[in-house]
């Protein structure tokens, strides 16, 4: 597996709404976090608890290649 740096510059409205999803009960550990994927010019951020998710998708500008 490659480690990939990405540097994004995140609303924090969308950060607190992102943070209000994750499961902060660690029976479900497996769901603590943010997941990030970046493809071409648009960056993905998925949050759940395993009763809401919340997805948040928005355009950025990276000189990174992935």
């Amino acid at each position: 597996m490659n480690d990939v740096t990405a540097k994004i510059t995140l609303n924090s409205y969308a950060f607190k709404a992102l943070a209000l999803t994750m499961s902060k009960e660690e029976v479900r550990y497996y769901l603590n976090g943010v997941h990030f994927c970046q493809e071409g010019g648009k960056a993905f951020f998925v949050s759940t608890d395993g009763h809401r998710m919340l997805a948040y998708n928005m355009d950025h500008e990276s000189d990174s290649p992935y």
